[in-house]
């Protein structure tokens, strides 16, 4: 029997699975569209969004994965198998034989992690395995900057996480739920405080991605819709980037403060040889503007961006694998 090793990346906004066996992965959102009548899932990953999208399925979208943990174990289950299903084989999928390395935040617990391994284990795989986010990003990493070492930060959708790794070891690490979905919320809190405003969680992320920058001179604008608070009437209103510095500037000072704490907890002989290779950044958040230019100047040191910030964690469990 054919045995199969893969790496599963377990995000809330994305999940990812590669196989040591596949020159490939498969990326999905972590969604699954459920029967708003009798609660059955309908689709998982893009299948779920184009259902919604379609108009036609009465089906509403659920999140099974919630801060790098399961928050609905059916829905995390159908959308793991969706997952197998397009990567291996079928008689793979028939006759399991089947190894799982999963990644996860550096601060999971226990119980989050055994919870994980009992869904995987429901729907067939041999075993679980875990390693966590910033050690399989900085495979992929160091890779990229030819070094062995540095600070490594993964801005995900909901989790945070930030390390010290030196060779294949995590000498400090922490996990923070200031993801994009942190910022977002941020400025959506400002807009409603200074234009009476609610937005939309997709209003308020179409902000957020035209108009949040670390440039104070940054010209960027955006119109957007929301219902007034106090009149319940539906307003638009255009926003810049300069309305909105103040508070993305707020929310990225919270990652300087959390490197600075690393650094300081760290032996004094390794700070030098630490701060000589900086700060290496990966994640989908880690894509704002300006972000690496003013980490480098709170922090002084070098800041590097990932190649393809939104896939380091994958390409780097990956090669994990091998």
């Amino acid at each position: 029997m054919t045995k199969y090793n893969v790496t599963l990346t377990i995000g809330s906004a994305y999940c990812a699975l590669a196989g040591k066996h596949a020159d490939f992965y498969i990326k999905e959102p972590s969604v699954v569209a459920k029967d708003n009548v009798d609660g059955t899932i309908k689709g998982c990953g893009n299948h779920a969004l184009r259902l919604v999208a379609s108009g036609m399925a009465n089906v509403k979208i659920v999140n099974p994965i919630l801060e790098g943990t399961i928050s609905d174990a059916e829905g995390a289950k159908e959308l793991f198998r969706t997952l197998f299903a397009k990567l291996l084989p079928q008689k793979a999928q028939l006759f399991p034989d089947t190894k799982v390395v999963a990644v996860v935040p550096c601060a999971l617990n226990t119980s989050d992690k055994t919870q994980i391994e009992n869904v995987l284990l429901q729907i067939g795989v041999k075993s679980v395995s875990f390693v966590e986010t910033p050690l399989a990003d900085s495979v992929e990493l160091f890779r990229q900057f030819r070094t062995n070492r540095g600070i490594v930060m993964d801005l995900g959708s909901d989790c945070a996480d930030f390390a010290v790794v030196y060779g294949d070891q995590i000498v400090a690490g922490a996990t923070v739920y200031l993801g994009g979905k942190a910022l977002t919320q941020a400025i959506r809190q400002k807009v409603r405080e200074k234009y009476l405003l609610q937005l939309s969680s997709a209003e308020a992320e179409k902000l957020k991605v035209k108009c949040a920058s670390l440039y104070s001179n940054d010209t960027s604008s955006c119109t957007v819709y929301g219902s007034n608070f106090e009149t319940g009437e539906n307003e638009k209103v255009t926003i810049t980037s300069k309305e909105l510095f103040d508070t993305t500037q707020d929310f990225c000072n919270n990652y300087v403060k959390i490197i600075y704490s690393l650094i300081n907890s760290i032996p004094d002989e390794m700070v030098n040889l630490i701060k000589q290779e900086g700060v290496m950044v990966c994640g989908g958040t880690g894509l704002l503007e300006g972000l690496e230019n003013y980490l480098h100047n709170q922090l002084d040191m070098v800041v590097r961006l990932a190649d393809n910030c939104k896939n380091t964690t994958i390409e780097g469990a990956k090669q994990m694998l091998n």
